[in-house]
């Protein structure tokens, strides 16, 4: 089965906004999905702090959002 993961945090707008979406899709595709809090994990807030959210399929990373935009 194919595993989708969120990397997430509380009060993230654009992660509630993919959740969405991600979930609109599973309920067409079957698959696995995990929100993973990346404040309960130094090591990912670190790697993946201002991306998220950041979404991956089967352990390899799909999309992801950044902060500060296009310069």
């Amino acid at each position: 089965m194919i595993r989708v993961d969120m990397y997430s945090r509380p009060a993230c707008h654009l992660c509630d906004d993919a959740k969405v979406v991600i979930e609109r899709v599973q309920r067409r595709y079957r698959f696995a999905f995990n929100v993973v809090n990346i404040e309960t994990n130094p090591a990912l807030e670190q790697a993946y702090g201002t991306e998220i959210p950041v979404i991956l399929i089967n352990g390899n990373k799909a999309f992801a959002t950044s902060a500060g935009g296009a310069e």
